[in-house]
């Protein structure tokens, strides 16, 4: 009785960080997606406005959510 108890505390304990790991994993490649699109925005103001790199920052940096604005913003 004692081993079936603690084999199904180790089975639950071992999903339950799988899923925790995998959410964090979804978390980080919706947060590189993301990147990716900043490098595109700040690519098409170079190429198409022919905006200088500081400009370009600051007004790629003016249109996106709040950890990436707040870091564009300052180093343009």
């Amino acid at each position: 009785m004692l081993k079936i108890i603690g084999s199904i505390l180790v089975i639950s304990t071992s999903s339950l960080l799988g899923w925790v790991y995998s959410n964090d994993f979804k978390i980080r490649i919706d947060e590189l997606r993301y990147i990716k699109n900043i490098i595109i925005m700040i690519r098409g103001e170079i190429k198409y406005q022919k905006a200088p790199l500081p400009e370009a920052f600051y007004h790629v940096g003016k249109r996106l959510k709040e950890p990436f604005s707040c870091f564009l913003t300052t180093v343009s």
